[in-house]
């Protein structure tokens, strides 16, 4: 849904909210113990888990090592045998939804959405012909989104577990040429850290880890996302704590700083609205620990870009949902500016292209398809002037 409204998102001066960004800072200590604790630990294997195993056991080493480089390997084998890769798990077009694979049932079991990304330019993302050091920052699965407000870094199972509220959905991306491609290289390179490189370790300590960073963005996005509903609607602040899912301590503490930093964020999504502060400079602050929203805008359409094709319509709303909402909510408080106009233009458009198109009939899910088909209606109904 961001293809057509890139010219939107472009980087400002960032606006500094100290406090926020104290916050963001403090909650690296837990995450990085929870991350140590993770490695040094053998790992559960989880439906998802034994998906990218096999996925990984397509990996031909021998016949790897007779190519004469990473760009020969890359156009002879791995663009190849992707297609046969992802038959393993039944790709997002048919609108199938998985269960228990990533994210351990609770009370219920989460609408797993598993995409494999097909159209990235890999021979710009991937570091071809260069060190594990450079592979070892390859990131190929990515837990993009979920829809809980309880934060939760629980992965010792092999699976995320929340303790009070599972989220509804979750999306997940898998960049399987990728995942092959660096499994290839650690079998190969010489020093990967690991004193036993197996196919479980690889997964386990080389995929695995980068859902604690994965999960504190998600719940940092919904937290803002929370903020701007509370600075919309001029709730009062003894109200905030409220509106926080409760979390297990041990493996999602939110912190002691947390009410202050929702209150300096107000008030910076406050002066937003008051017209002394520009959405673009807001969007480009640090908000998230991995960056600002529009690097992660940016992020999705360099390594994140879901097939062009209607049947994966659908996906493309669920991913860029959330953000679209935001920045929609941000512009809207400063309907009277030509970047607001230009972008509601544009939008109005792609929203009513999917209301004609209907990409969410796809969804088997009845709750998650009328969530998107309620979201797309409203937010047209909103901008409309």
């Amino acid at each position: 849904m961001f293809d057509n409204l890139k010219s939107h998102f472009r980087h400002a001066t960032p606006k500094i909210i100290p406090q926020w960004s104290q916050y963001l800072t403090s909650l690296q200590l837990q995450k990085e113990q929870l991350t140590t604790r993770f490695l040094n630990n053998y790992g559960g294997e989880s439906r998802g888990f034994r998906i990218l195993k096999q996925i990984v056991d397509y990996v031909d080493i021998e016949y790897l090592e007779k190519q004469s480089n990473d760009f020969s390997r890359y156009i002879n084998y791995f663009l190849n045998v992707r297609n046969d890769a992802e038959r393993l798990f039944q790709p997002v077009e048919s609108g199938r939804v998985y269960r228990k694979m990533f994210y351990k049932k609770g009370l219920f079991a989460t609408n797993e959405y598993f995409c494999p990304v097909d159209d990235v330019d890999h021979l710009s993302t991937l570091p071809m012909d260069k060190s594990w050091e450079e592979w070892e920052k390859v990131q190929p699965v990515h837990l993009w989104y979920h829809d809980t407000q309880e934060y939760s870094l629980n992965l010792l199972t092999g699976q995320v577990a929340f303790q009070y509220t599972n989220p509804t959905y979750a999306i997940i991306f898998v960049d399987t040429l990728a995942l092959m491609f660096k499994y290839y290289k650690y079998m190969t390179s010489p020093a990967t850290g690991d004193e036993e490189k197996t196919l479980h370790n690889f997964i386990h300590k080389h995929v695995f880890k980068f859902f604690f960073d994965d999960l504190q963005n998600i719940w940092i996005l919904n937290q803002i996302l929370l903020c701007c509903d509370i600075a919309d609607t001029s709730k009062d602040m003894k109200e905030i704590t409220t509106d926080i899912q409760r979390s297990n301590r041990q493996y999602g503490y939110i912190g002691g700083r947390h009410h202050e930093a929702v209150q300096d964020l107000i008030r910076a999504l406050d002066d937003v609205r008051d017209g002394n502060v520009r959405v673009n400079s807001l969007l480009s602050a640090n908000l998230l620990p991995s960056g600002s929203i529009i690097d992660r805008i940016h992020y999705s359409f360099k390594y994140l870009d879901i097939a062009h094709l209607q049947q994966y319509r659908y996906m493309r709303v669920l991913r860029d949902l959330p953000l679209v909402d935001l920045i929609i909510k941000l512009h809207m408080w400063r309907p009277d500016t030509e970047m607001y106009k230009s972008l509601s233009r544009n939008l109005k458009f792609e929203l009513r292209r999917l209301q004609n198109n209907k990409p969410w009939s796809k969804i088997n899910d009845s709750t998650i398809r009328n969530h998107v088909q309620t979201w797309v209606d409203s937010t047209l109904e909103k901008i409309s002037f």
